[in-house]
Parts: C-alpha cells; structure tokens; sequence
C-alpha cells in the first residue's frame, strides 16, 4: 500500500500527484503500529481487550482450504472455471472512458436544468462553446491575415459535429456575401452589363440619328413648301368651317323645339300608363280573393262526398239486417211493411249512387275551373308588373327628351361659339403660313451643318463600338471569375475595414492590439460527451493543415473549453496512468521478491492481480450500464480502482506467500495450508473494506459509486476466486511439471 500510492509522486498529472499523500497517511500509521499500539499493549495488558475473557487465535477458513486442496488436486480444471468466470468481462470491456461531468449533477440541480434547456432549443455545443485562440507577431486585422482566418473559419465550420462558428470576419457565424470576391465580381459584372447597355443605347441612338440625318436631303426641304401649301388649304377650309357652323346652329335650335314636344306627350302617355295599372291591380286583388273564397269549396266537397258515403252504407246495414231478420222468420218474408222497408233501402242505395257519380264529376270539374282561374290570375300579375315596367321606361324617355332638349340648346349656343372663333383661327393661319416660309429659308442653313455633324458622329459610333467590345470581355472574364471556386476568397475594402460597424466585430474578436485573435465553435453535440472529443482533434488537425504555409504559419494556435479540456485530460491521463502503473508494479515487484524469493510466484501473483483488475472494470461497466444507466466508467475510476484493487491485492498475497514460507514441505501442502490458515484474515479484511467503499454508494457522485463497484467487485473476486482458487491452482500446476519433469529425468 505505501509503495503504491508512494509512486504517485512521480506523476505529472497534478490530481494523480496530490493522492501520493495517502502514503504520509499510511507511513504514519505503520509508525502507529509499531509504537503506540505496542506500548498500549503492554500496559493495558488484557484489558485491552474488555469485555473479551477467552483469547484464541483466529481459526482455519474451511472455504479457503477446501478451494485450494481442489484447486492444486485439479489445476486444470481450476484454471478453466477461474479463466470461465473473468475472461468473458474482460473481453466485455470496452475500455471506452466517460469524460462528461454532467453525469455527476443530478438533473433537479438549476445549472443541470439550464444545459438541458439549452440543448432543447439551441445547438448542444451553445451551453459550453470551444474557443479557438490564435497569437501572431504581426497584426491579424490586415487583408491577408483577415483572409487566411475567414478560410480557417471556413473549414472548421465543415468538420463534421461543428454547428456554428464565430469568428472577426463572420461575427454572426454566417458569411457577408459582399465581402467576397466572388460577390464582388458579380456586383461589378452587373455594373459593367449595364454600362455596356448603356453605350449600345447611344451608340444605337447616334447611329439612328446619322441615317436620319444622311436622309435629309433637298427633298425634305421640298416636304416643308408642301407644307406651306396645306396651310393655305387649311386656311380657306376653316372659313368654309364657319359657314357651316352657322347652318348647324340653325338646325340644332328646330331639334330642341322637336324635343321639347316629344317630352310632353311623353308625360301624358305616362299618365294613363298609371291609371291602368292602378286598375290591373285592383283587378287582380279582387281576383285573389275570389280565388281563395273558391279554393273553399273543395272541402265543402269532400264533406258532402263523405256524408253520401255514410248514408249509403246505413242504408246497407238496413237492407242486410232485414235480409238477416226474414232468414231468422220466415213467416214474415211476405210482410209488406219489411218488402217495403228493403225496397226503400235497395231505392236509396242506387239514388246515392248516382248522387255520388254526380258529385264527383262537380268536384273535378271545379278543380279544372280553379285550375284556369289561377292562370288567369298569374296573368293578371304579369300584366300589372308590366304596365309598372312600362311607366319606368316611359318615365327614363321622359327624361331622356329633357336631357335631349337641354343638350340641342348647349350645342346651339357652342356651335354659335365655334363659328365666331373660326374667323379668328383663319387669321391665326395666316400668321402661321408666314412662320413657315421663314422655316423653310433656316432649314436650307441647317441643312450644311448637318454634314459635318454626320461626320462627327460617324466616328463616334466608331469609338463607342470599340468601348462596348472592351466592357463585354471583362464582363466575361468577370463571369467565370464568380464562376470559380478561387473567387469564394474573403476581401474586405479599406473603407469597410476601417468603418465602424467591422472594428465592432474586431473589438469583440481581437485583442486591442489586433496580434490576438479568437473564434467561438459551437458544436453539434453535448460538448461533454466523449463523442465531442474527436471533432476537437478533427478541429484540430484542420488548423496545422490551414495554417501551414502561409503567413500565420508561427503563430500560436490553442483550443478552449471543456470538450478540448477532456482531449487534453485523455492524453495526460492515459500517459500518466501507463507510466506510474509501471513504476508500482516495478516497486510492489521488488517487494515480492525480497518476501517470496520467487520469480515465477512474483509473476502468478501480478498476473492474477491483474485478472482481477480487468475483471472487475468489465463487471462494473455492465452493472454501470444496466443499473445506472451509464455506458462508460468514468475518466478516473480505472486508476484509482488500478491503485487500490493492485495494492490491496498485494497486502493480500504478502500475507499468503509470508505463511507460506514460514510452513515446512512441499509447495502444494505449503499453499493449502498457508490458504487455510489466511483465509479467514483475508476474508474479514476484504468485508470489512468492502463494506467501506460501499458507503459510497449513497453519495449519488457517479465517480465514487463506480470507484466503490470496481474495488467491492475487485474484493470479492480476491476473496473467493484469485487467492484461493488461481493462485492454488498455479502454484499446484508448476508443482505437478516439476514432478513430471523429474520423473522423466530419472527414466531416463
């Protein structure tokens, strides 16, 4: 135990290092043993020991003996049930370490709660991000260092697992599409297309105007006499113009008379349109209600049909009760009271009969009277609405002769106007006709001066022609440029660089002195998950890659935060664990040398302690997945548990191999009863610390419930399979090659 954790000293990793102090506690305790424990001894004598009377040493374990009498019996046999019992966890063991410290806060603590919010509405990298921090000798805020971080940027945001990266050239974790080349190009690509449009337009609109000019010869000058001579046509149909106006005007005046007549009798053929109708509506009330007075009689018909129909069958009840009664009395069948009785009944039958025919026939004939009357009436009704109809539109005619007659008098009085004007537009084409005999002399000025402006803008059009050719090959060479992956590079204008929105984003990214530049990644998983930890050394890689090679290829890259904490931690650990595993099986070695003066012992006991040690990790994985329902063992329960389950293990073999030396015989009687006689002290030793580290277990710390499962297990594997079960077993099985090898020798 002190050389164990003793070796802990020569640890770098600073939480490995301080347990070393457990040594301290362990030398001082030895001292305790061999001091104050002696010298209470001597002087308490036996009442030490109150209220215990009766001393006895410590008897056999039989469970020890009977395993190993059987086990060095049958090593085979032994081995196989040991290597049946631990090899398939070993196997099992995935040896897959749990970095994530969230396991061990229980989900009702507020900063557990918090991180599981965040993972439900954002990134799971949002609730602890990783911070890439990059140191240069030279300013980062220059094109070319800005360059190089947006593709760094770029690339890092491609890594599989990285949701989001914030960096100074994307402070919201996207691009700024104008701050590209390929944008850019695009940009002045769509300027250039315009400017050359611009310039065929011209170039068009010159051209256009040189053939018109070129057009413009001594006929146009022709065109313009022509001209003149309309206007004098023009003038002379504008005096015909104005006696016409005065004839219209005339005839206008007898149309209003006209119309004025027509709105009056208009007004009286509306008036006896309303009489009539008012008439047609009387009419037809009156025809309804005797309609309705009609439809009565239907009923009156049925009543009086039913009434027949009830006389006729008393009738026929009397004629059957009489037939009936003569039957019964024979004698009085000739009585003329009862002949004439059923005669008047049969006379009445045949009368209702005939009265019932007759009736019907009324009732159908009234139905088809009824039936034409309504028609009639229906009508009536569309006569009545189309009178009301007719004094509507005899009403809008009505107004139509007025509006007539108001319209003719406003185009009397116009057409007066316009013929009193016309004498004075007669007079204002006089004046024109001499503005253009004036025209036609400064047209044939004009006409020798536009030759020389034709020329001019012959090599105009020349010019321009030259410069749109220019504008469509940039255009071109611009397109492919936007086209090109190349062009996806990060330029920023000096403007832009020094403006104050971007020196926001380089305040918030950079150091104030610009040599320090950093980048947030927020990952696509739980930053504390082991499956977090390859996307930081993918990250990672892709750093040097991007990095080599060009200006900031000295400077200083380094990743934060908790996931790049667990990578580093891994490595350290892993490390540390192997180098100081190493130096404590060397000391405990040594050790086992000194004590047992055996070199193969040394290793069947090393080698068992190992056993157990994988054993127990396997073991404690399954019960860690299936009870707690974590996968993996934590970073720091195999080292621990290694410390332990190793230094226990020892304590526990010094003290089978001490007795084993001290018994006299063979090594197979030696080891039986050197099992017997420890036993029973190793197996209150292992329940007693069995019992400690299970009062971890309560704590609800996952570390220290799978440190406590990994030893408690350890434990009884030690107690009830490695000590008295392998180690018997090999012991037994060298025992049993040495006879053989011994017996062969003396046969030979």
């Amino acid at each position: 135990m002190l050389i164990g954790f003793a070796s802990l000293a020569l640890a770098s990793f600073k939480l490995y290092q301080s347990t070393s102090a457990v040594a301290i506690g362990v030398l001082v305790l030895l001292l305790v043993l061999t001091t104050l424990n002696p010298f209470f001894m001597v002087l308490l004598g036996k009442g030490m020991f109150y209220p215990v009377k009766t001393f006895k040493g410590h008897e056999d374990s039989r469970l020890w003996g009977f395993f190993a009498k059987n086990s060095v019996a049958r090593p085979f046999v032994a081995l196989i049930i040991v290597f049946v019992i631990s090899i398939p966890f070993v196997l099992k063991y995935s040896n897959t370490l749990n970095y994530n410290d969230l396991f061990e806060v229980d989900n009702k603590y507020e900063s557990k709660m918090g991180i599981n919010v965040i993972e439900d509405h954002f990134p799971p990298g949002f609730s602890s991000p990783s911070t890439l921090v990059i140191q240069s000798d030279k300013k980062l805020d220059e094109g070319t260092s800005l360059q190089i971080l947006d593709e760094l940027t770029d690339k890092i945001s491609k890594v599989k697992g990285v949701s989001e990266v914030y960096a100074p050239t994307r402070p919201t974790g996207e691009k700024i599409k104008e701050l590209y080349l390929n944008k850019q190009a695009g940009e002045l690509n769509t300027g250039l297309g315009d400017a050359d449009g611009g310039i065929k337009e011209i170039n068009d609109g010159l051209t256009d105007a040189k053939n018109k000019m070129g057009s413009n010869d001594s006929n146009s000058l022709a065109n313009v006499q022509k001209l003149i001579d309309g206007t004098n046509e023009v003038k002379n149909g504008v005096s015909a113009l104005g006696t016409a106006l005065h004839q219209l005007s005339n005839g206008i005046n007898d149309g209003a008379q006209g119309a004025q007549q027509i709105e009056s009798g208009l007004a009286s053929v509306n008036e006896n349109i309303n009489v009539l109708s008012n008439a047609t509506s009387q009419l037809h009330a009156g025809y309804a209600q005797l309609e309705k007075g009609l439809n009565s009689y239907d009923q009156y018909f049925g009543s009086i049909s039913q009434a027949i129909d009830g006389a006729k069958k008393g009738y026929e009840q009397i004629e059957m009760l009489m037939t009936n009664f003569v039957q019964t009395k024979p004698e009085l069948a000739n009585d003329p009271n009862i002949q004439q009785t059923i005669g008047i009944a049969k006379e009445a039958q045949k009368k209702l009969s005939v009265l019932s025919n007759e009736l019907n026939q009324l009732a159908t004939q009234h139905k088809t009277a009824m039936s034409s009357f309504k028609e009639a009436n229906q009508s009536l009704l569309k006569v009545d609405n189309g009178l009301k109809e007719m004094s509507n539109g005899v009403n809008k005619l009505q107004k139509g002769a007025a509006d007539l007659k108001n319209g003719l008098n406003e185009g009397s009085s116009g057409s007066k106007q316009i013929a009193n004007k016309s004498v004075e537009l007669q007079s204002g084409l006089t004046k024109i006709n001499d503005g253009q005999g004036q025209l036609l002399t400064g047209l044939k000025d004009l006409q020798e001066k536009m030759g020389q402006l034709q020329s001019g803008l012959s090599k105009s059009t020349e010019g321009l022609g030259k410069v749109s050719n220019g504008l469509h090959d940039a255009q071109k060479y611009l397109g492919e440029l936007n086209e090109s992956k190349s062009s996806e590079k990060f330029y920023i204008p000096k403007e832009v660089l020094e403006g104050e929105d971007f020196q926001k984003a380089l305040n918030t990214y950079m150091s104030q002195d610009r040599k320090i530049a950093k980048m947030t990644i927020i990952l696509d998983v739980n930053p504390y998950s082991k499956e977090a930890m390859p996307i930081i050394q993918e990250i990672n890689k892709t750093i040097d890659g991007t990095v080599k090679g060009t200006e900031l290829h000295d400077a200083k890259t380094a990743i934060g935060g908790t996931t790049a904490r667990n990578v580093d931690l891994k490595e350290v650990t892993g490390q540390d664990f192997l180098r100081t595993a190493t130096i404590m099986l060397i000391g405990i070695a040594i050790v086992l040398i000194v004590i047992t003066r055996s070199l193969l012992n040394i290793i069947f006991i090393i080698g068992s302690l190992l056993l157990a040690y994988f054993a127990s990790l396997g073991i404690s994985e399954q019960i860690s997945a299936h009870v707690l329902h974590v996968d993996s063992l934590s970073w720091n329960v195999p080292f621990f548990s290694f410390i332990m389950i190793v230094a226990l293990g020892v304590d526990y073999s010094i003290f089978v191999m001490m007795r084993y030396n001290e018994i006299e015989g063979d090594s197979v009687t030696k080891i039986v009863t050197a099992s017997r006689h420890i036993g029973g002290v190793v197996l209150s030793a292992a329940l007693i610390l069995g019992g400690t580290f299970a009062a971890l277990i309560p704590s609800g710390v996952l570390t220290l419930i799978q440190v406590a499962s990994v030893v408690g297990v350890a434990l009884l594997l030690l107690a009830l399979i490695v000590m008295p079960i392998l180690l018997p077993a090999l012991i037994g099985l060298t025992s049993k090659m040495k006879s053989y090898k011994e017996k062969i020798i003396n046969t030979k």
